[in-house]
C-alpha cells in the first residue's frame, strides 16, 4: 500500500496538480459485460486494468474460467465491486500465485487486487480511474466487465468518466 501512495503522491508531483480532476485522464475504458451464457471473447494481451462489476451471482467454476480470461488478457491490476467482489479478488490472487507455482512473483507479472464491499460503484470506479497503478508497468487500458444480466454500459461507462462529478453531489457513492 505504502508504494503506490508514493507513486501517486510523485505522479501529482510530477504533474503539478492542483487535483485530482486536473490530473491526466486515461482513455475511455472497454466495457464487457458476460454471463454464464456468453462466450468469453478473445483479446490481445496487453498491460491493462480490469474493473469487475459484479451484480449476479456465478458459479465458481465460471469464475475462474473469467479470472484465467483476465489473467491471459494481461490484467496487473483488477478491481471488484458488487456481488462476491472479495471472491473475485480472491481468486484472481490464487490464479496468479498458481501461475507460478506458488513461488515469488516477478514484479512485472504482480497483478494487484482490491475490492470494494463496502463502498458505492462511484467510489470503486473513482479509485480504478485515479489510484488503481501498478509500480513496474504503465497501464493504459482499462476493460469494465460487467457481470450481470442487463447490459448498463452506456450508465457505466459515463459514471467511470465523470465520477468525480458524481462524488461530489453524493459523497458516500
Amino acid at each position: 500500500m505504502i508504494r503506490w501512495l508514493r507513486r501517486l503522491a510523485w505522479r501529482w508531483r510530477e504533474h503539478k496538480v492542483a487535483s485530482v480532476a486536473e490530473y491526466p485522464r486515461l482513455p475511455a475504458p472497454v466495457y464487457l459485460r458476460l454471463t454464464e451464457e456468453t462466450e468469453i471473447p478473445t483479446i490481445a494481451e496487453r498491460p491493462r486494468r480490469v474493473v469487475i462489476v459484479s451484480e449476479m451471482t456465478t458459479t465458481p467454476e465460471w469464475m475462474n474460467s473469467v479470472v484465467e480470461w483476465i489473467l491471459e488478457a494481461g490484467c496487473l491490476y483488477a478491481v471488484a465491486w458488487g456481488i462476491d467482489c472479495e471472491a473475485w479478488h480472491d481468486a484472481i490472487d490464487w490464479a496468479n500465485l498458481e501461475r507460478f507455482d506458488f513461488e515469488d512473483i516477478p514484479d512485472e507479472h504482480f497483478i494487484m487486487t482490491t475490492w470494494h464491499a463496502d463502498e458505492g460503484l462511484a467510489d470503486a470506479l473513482w479509485f480504478a480511474r485515479e489510484c488503481a497503478y501498478h509500480d513496474d508497468v504503465d497501464l493504459e487500458e482499462v476493460i469494465i466487465l460487467h457481470i450481470a444480466a442487463h447490459d448498463r454500459g452506456p450508465q457505466i461507462v459515463s459514471l467511470y468518466e465523470t465520477v468525480d462529478v458524481a462524488r461530489e453531489k453524493n459523497p458516500s457513492g
